[in-house]
C-alpha cells in the first residue's frame, strides 16, 4: 500500500516536469513571430537586435521549430514629414520660393532640390532625423504635374545585415506660407513695429492736386514720420527705424521688409531676418475721422473782395482767402495756414485737422459759386465744396471764370513748395 502511493507520487511528478518543459517551449515559439519584423534604428541597435543566437534544444527532435527568416522593417514616416514653400530673400539671387522639408518629430528642417536623395536616420526613438554621414537611407522628393510632391524612399540594401521590407512612396501637399503669429512678431523688435504700424491709405490730396504723382499708401510707425509706400517697395531696418530701400545691394545681413500688392482692403507684408527666416503678416485700414459737418454748413457770408480774394467765415472764424490758400482746423480753430510754421504745425497734427483748400470761384447758374475741397485728418476722404457767393459791394467785370481760378494753379504750387520742403522724405 505504501509502495502504490510512493509510485503514484512520482509518477505525478514526472508529469508535471514533462508539462512545465512543454509548456516552456511553447512560449518559446511565440516569441518568433515578434522577432520576424524589427524597426530601423541607429547601427548599434540594429546589430543588437540581429545578433546570431543558436537553438540547438530547438531545432532537433520531436519538438523541434521553424524559425520565420528575419526582416527589417521600416517606420513609415508619412506622418513626421512636412513640405513648405517659403520666400527667399530678394537680395540672395536665388528663385522666389524656397522648398523646406520639416521633420516634426525632431523638429529639423532642410532646404532641398527636387529630384535629388536627402540622407536621414532614425534615432532610438524612431524619430527621423537628417544624416550628414550614414547614407543608407534616403527620401527624394518629386514634383509632380499638379503641385503635389510624391516622397520617393530609397535604402541601400548592400550596408543593412537583414533585407528591409519594401516600403511604399506617398504623396503630400505642400504648405504654402502662413501669418507670423504674434508671440513670433513680438520676440522680433523690428517687425513688431512694422506690425504695429497705423495704415493711413491713400492721400486724396495728392489724387486731386498732384495729378501724375504716385499715390501712396502711407505707413505711420511709432516715432517716426510718415512713409509713402507702394506695392513691391522694400524698407530697410537701420538701427532702431524703418526706411525705404534705395539699393537692393546694399541689403546683405540686413533686415528687410517687402511691401505686397493689395488684396482684399489689407495691406500684406512679408520680411526677412538675417538669418533668412521668413516673416508674413498684414495691417488693417486704420480708422479715420470722417468728415463730420459739410464745408457747405460751415461756410457763411462769402464776399469776393477781390477777383482772387474772398472774405467768409468758416465756423465762427472770419477769414480773408486767396485762391490756393489752404486753411486748416488746428486745436479747434479755422486758421489760413501761410508760413512756413504754420504748415510744419498743420503736419504736426495732421491726424486730427481737417483742410479746406480754396480753389477758385466759377460761375454756375448764372451764380457766382466758390470752389473748394473739404478734406478729413489724414486726408482719406475728401468732399467737393460749391458754395454760392453772397451779395458784395466788389462790381468789377470779368470776362470769363477762368480769369477768376487762374492763380489757383500757381498758389496752389507755393503752398505745396512750402509744406514739402521740410517734409520732403515724408511724402515720398
Amino acid at each position: 500500500m505504501i509502495y502504490k502511493d510512493f509510485s503514484s507520487t512520482k509518477q505525478k511528478r514526472y508529469l508535471f516536469y514533462l508539462f512545465s518543459l512543454v509548456g516552456a517551449l511553447f512560449f518559446v515559439s511565440l516569441q518568433f513571430p515578434m522577432l520576424a519584423e524589427t524597426p530601423i534604428a541607429s547601427e548599434s541597435l540594429l546589430k543588437k537586435k540581429t545578433k546570431k543566437r543558436d537553438y540547438p534544444s530547438l531545432e532537433e527532435g520531436l519538438l523541434s521549430l521553424k524559425r520565420a527568416p528575419l526582416r527589417l522593417k521600416i517606420p513609415d514616416i508619412s506622418s513626421q514629414v512636412e513640405i513648405l514653400l517659403r520666400k527667399t530673400r530678394p537680395d540672395v539671387g536665388q528663385p522666389e520660393n524656397e522648398a523646406v522639408i520639416l521633420l516634426k518629430n525632431s523638429h529639423e528642417e532642410r532646404g532641398f532640390c527636387f529630384n535629388e536623395p536627402i540622407f536621414m536616420h532614425f534615432d532610438s526613438k524612431e524619430n527621423l532625423r537628417f544624416s550628414n554621414d550614414l547614407k543608407k537611407f534616403w527620401v527624394t522628393p518629386l514634383l509632380n504635374s499638379d503641385n503635389s510632391i510624391t516622397i520617393s524612399i530609397g535604402f541601400d540594401e548592400d550596408s543593412l545585415p537583414i533585407k528591409p521590407k519594401r516600403v511604399p512612396d506617398f504623396n503630400i501637399l505642400p504648405k504654402i506660407p502662413s501669418y507670423s503669429s504674434a508671440a513670433t512678431l513680438q520676440n522680433s523688435a523690428p517687425f513688431r513695429s512694422l506690425s504695429a504700424a497705423k495704415w493711413w491709405g491713400k492721400d486724396q490730396f495728392t489724387k486731386i492736386y498732384q495729378k501724375g504723382k504716385p499715390l501712396y499708401e502711407r505707413l505711420e510707425l511709432e516715432d517716426h514720420p510718415l512713409l509713402g509706400v507702394l506695392p513691391e517697395y522694400l524698407l530697410v531696418w537701420k538701427k532702431d527705424h524703418w526706411e525705404l530701400l534705395d539699393d537692393l545691394e546694399k541689403t546683405q545681413n540686413k533686415i528687410i521688409a517687402k511691401i505686397k500688392p493689395l488684396e482684399n482692403k489689407e495691406l500684406e507684408i512679408e520680411g526677412w531676418d538675417k538669418n533668412g527666416d521668413y516673416y508674413l503678416f498684414k495691417i488693417q485700414p486704420s480708422p479715420s475721422s470722417a468728415l463730420k459737418s459739410s464745408m457747405e454748413t460751415l461756410l457763411s457770408n462769402i464776399r469776393m473782395r477781390t477777383l482772387t480774394q474772398v472774405t467768409l467765415n468758416i465756423g465762427k472764424e472770419h477769414l480773408t482767402m486767396k485762391v490756393g490758400d489752404w486753411a486748416a482746423k488746428m486745436n479747434g480753430i479755422w486758421k489760413v495756414l501761410k508760413s512756413p510754421e504754420d504748415f510744419e504745425e498743420f503736419e504736426a497734427s495732421a491726424k486730427s485737422s481737417e483742410l479746406f483748400v480754396f480753389d477758385g470761384i466759377k460761375k454756375i447758374a448764372n451764380k457766382k459759386t466758390l470752389l473748394g475741397h473739404h478734406f478729413n485728418p489724414m486726408r482719406t476722404e475728401c468732399a467737393q465744396v460749391k458754395q454760392p457767393l453772397g451779395p458784395s459791394k466788389f462790381h468789377k467785370h470779368s470776362s470769363s471764370a477762368e480769369n477768376q481760378t487762374q492763380p489757383r494753379k500757381e498758389r496752389t504750387k507755393k503752398n505745396l513748395s512750402k509744406f514739402s520742403k521740410k517734409h520732403k522724405a515724408k511724402t515720398q
